[in-house]
């Protein structure tokens, strides 16, 4: 996973015109190991709704989730992360 040190912070609209500001943190298409399928896959933060949280985007479908949701996210990449080695304790 390619760390983000310079988030960039930019408003979209979305969401029957409304605005939100977001502060992307990944924004990548990724290939499949056999290189026969990618998605492009945006990562950050969202102000659309009353509690900031996580926003998705994958193949130009956003969602934002629920902070509840965000954590269980979170953690899961995280515990994935540690598995493989690659996030330092």
């Amino acid at each position: 996973m390619r760390e983000n040190t310079n988030p960039s912070t930019h408003v979209n609209n979305v969401r029957k015109e409304r605005k939100m500001a977001t502060t992307e943190y990944f924004n990548e298409v990724i290939h499949d190991q056999g290189k026969k399928e990618s998605v492009n896959l945006e990562i950050g933060r969202s102000s659309f709704y009353e509690e900031d949280s996580i926003y998705i985007t994958v193949d130009g479908k956003m969602i934002i989730m629920n902070r509840a949701m965000a954590k269980r996210f979170v953690d899961a990449v995280v515990n994935v992360g540690m598995y493989h080695g690659f996030i330092d304790q």
